[in-house]
């Protein structure tokens, strides 16, 4: 399998004793081994936090966790390979790290779908448990997801206005994935970097922005203090998902009465998600109203239209065709899941962070 390394493989075999152990005996207690990537403060973990604290409750101390953050157990690339292969019972990963065992699940969310996160999280988490194409890519990858979050909608850090598709020639921007494929063919010159060269290299000149960064996301690295312009990148909407999985034969494993919990646990993260972003969208408001050299400039509806136009159809079915050459049902599987995202986004209560930060008084 591709991404095993030495700390993978110990992982394996630490996983390997746990699931024996577990069978030998019908223990009252289990502990089930969590990894992420991410660290604990994220909002995404934060709920992953939630989630573990109510089944330990709930199921009246027969689960418990072992929680491993930050990449302690396994890195971005190895969460669900690590999930899959047993390294760990369940972890919270991104699919697009993994494209080659979830290529549908990596794609999904691909730019101007919308700007809710909310609305985007259910569809996603719904169209994963169902019978699709989606969820049969995950059993296939020995994968049972309980529930998916999706970051922030998409935010444009720049050392100038950018209000026309003119202002973007030329520019150097740190960017990635379909965001990278939009900026590029709208005339600027995409970066890939991670986050962390990514401010360095913006901080220092070496690069004129800074894209594909989650609304709250981009303040807790300090972005705000380091642009002089910000905006949405014509409301390109939301573009990063992670997973909640379980090892499959660990969840078949257990009872089911705890899975009954665990699925009824599952079930209202995405609202808890809505009330810790809601706070972390609140909190980066306050940090961008406080940095005094920067100004708000947003692209006009006309000039959103336009980057739509030139860019929306030819990324979408750049990503549908690739897939569909493999013999994966890409197509349906996206026309599925915005049809979910556009039934479930007039009964969500998010707004986008620019939106919210424009409607409060300065």
């Amino acid at each position: 399998m591709k991404h095993v390394t030495s700390r993978m493989a110990r992982a394996i075999a630490v996983g390997i004793v746990a699931i024996m152990s577990s069978g030998a005996a019908q223990a009252e207690t289990r502990t089930l081994t969590y990894a992420t990537y991410l660290p604990q403060s994220f909002t995404w973990v934060q709920v992953d936090d939630w989630f573990m604290d109510e089944v330990e409750a709930r199921t009246e101390g027969r689960i418990k966790f072992e929680r491993n953050y930050g990449g302690s157990l396994l890195g971005p690339v190895e969460v669900f390979p690590g999930v899959s292969s047993g390294a760990a019972d369940l972890g919270t990963g991104g699919a697009v790290y993994n494209t080659d065992m979830l290529p549908l699940a990596g794609g999904l969310l691909l730019p101007f779908v919308t700007e809710n996160a909310d609305a985007a999280a259910r569809a996603f988490t719904d169209l994963s448990l169902s019978n699709g194409a989606l969820a049969q890519e995950w059993k296939a990858a020995n994968l049972a997801p309980s529930y998916s979050l999706v970051a922030t909608e998409n935010s444009f850090w720049t050392n100038k206005a950018i209000e026309t598709t003119d202002d973007l020639k030329g520019m150097r921007i740190r960017a990635s994935g379909g965001v990278a494929q939009v900026l590029q063919m709208l005339g600027a010159t995409p970066v890939a970097m991670g986050m962390g060269d990514g401010v360095q290299a913006f901080k220092s000149g070496a690069i004129d922005g800074f894209s594909a960064a989650p609304f709250d996301v981009s303040t807790l690295v300090g972005l705000q203090d380091i642009a002089t312009h910000a905006g949405d990148a014509g409301r390109l909407g939301v573009y990063a998902a992670v997973t909640l999985a379980f090892n499959l034969n660990t969840w078949e494993s257990l009872s089911e009465e705890d899975r009954a919990v665990i699925s009824e646990v599952s079930a209202g993260a995405p609202a808890k998600y809505l009330e810790i972003a809601d706070a972390s969208i609140a909190a980066a408001i306050d940090k961008i109203k406080a940095a005094p050299q920067l100004k708000i400039v947003r692209t006009s509806p006309e000039v959103d239209a336009e980057w739509r136009q030139k860019t929306r159809e030819t990324v979408w079915n750049g990503w549908i065709d690739e897939l569909e050459a493999k013999g994966i049902p890409a197509r349906a599987t996206f026309d599925e899941f915005r049809r979910l995202v556009a039934e479930k986004e007039p009964g969500s209560d998010y707004t986008p962070g620019f939106d919210r930060l424009q409607a409060e008084p300065n």
